[in-house]
């Protein structure tokens, strides 16, 4: 089982974020984190082709991302979320 949430915007400050596992930790805290839907959390950011982000210094003003707690990204049409999806199956459908 897994859920879709439709994107938020997240900012950074510099000053406050300076590493990938400190926004981990923001992420975490955030509302987008439901302890349901990810038991262990947030503990990867993906590239919508897939790889996982490294570094804060990896990302763009803009740009688009996965929070995930596994580092397989499932390939679907992740900017054509607009609200909560639940999928039972464990099979990702395409959007």
């Amino acid at each position: 089982m897994f859920m879709l949430l439709q994107g938020f915007v997240f900012a950074i400050m510099p000053e406050r974020i300076r590493t990938l596992d400190a926004m981990l930790t923001e992420l975490n805290r955030s509302p987008v984190c439901d302890r349901i839907v990810l038991p262990t959390g947030i503990r990867y950011l993906l590239n919508l082709d897939g790889s996982v982000v490294s570094s804060v210094d990896e990302l763009h003003d803009g740009g688009n991302y996965v929070c995930a707690s596994t580092a397989k990204l499932r390939r679907i049409a992740y900017l054509n979320i607009t609200g909560p999806v639940w999928n039972n199956s464990g099979r990702a459908s395409e959007g």
